[in-house]
């Protein structure tokens, strides 16, 4: 499970910093429209089987992994146009925004969770000095990110999932 949140992450990483925000005080949100998170869930597992040697956690490999998209941009290129995108940026920053929608979606919910089994007692206390800047701090990816790809992200969640943490590869260790 920690290998496939390091690739979201590195996917949500690299396209942000592909994106090149004009405006450092008010950077562009992430967008993708509905059809884009379709075609992103389509394109994706490709992406990954293709990169298989990509470790999120090694800035070797992907220092490695970038040099050889860069090298062969054009095969990305092609990968990207038969997927629908306009362009391998394109699909590079419709990756970026559905990854970061479905992070502060999954977020939102986990931290819901984890407040509920918060013991009555200790709510007030936790709540507001444990779980308040956690939840401050979650709530600034809803500013990086439109309404409408929210919206979409949303609605697609379940397939989503599997693509993204695919529970039948997770393999829990006994103790």
């Amino acid at each position: 499970m920690k290998k496939i949140l390091s690739v979201l992450l590195f996917i949500a990483t690299f396209a942000v910093f592909s994106i090149n925000a004009q405006d450092s005080v008010n950077p562009p949100l992430l967008s993708a429209s509905e059809d884009e998170v379709i075609k992103f869930i389509a394109a994706f597992p490709e992406f990954l089987k293709e990169n298989k040697g990509l470790n999120p956690a090694d800035p070797d490999s992907v220092a490695a992994v970038m040099t050889t998209i860069a090298a062969n941009k054009e095969k990305w290129e092609t990968f990207a146009k038969d997927k629908g995108f306009t362009s391998y940026d394109n699909f590079m920053k419709v990756s970026s925004a559905v990854t970061t929608a479905y992070l502060y979606q999954l977020l939102q919910h986990n931290t819901a969770q984890l407040e509920k089994q918060i013991p009555p007692g200790a709510q007030g206390m936790l709540k507001d000095k444990l779980m308040k800047p956690v939840r401050e701090q979650i709530n600034k990816y809803s500013k990086m990110i439109t309404p409408e790809t929210l919206a979409a992200v949303k609605k697609h969640t379940d397939e989503l999932q599997k693509i993204l943490i695919p529970t039948e590869k997770i393999k829990l260790k006994k103790k």
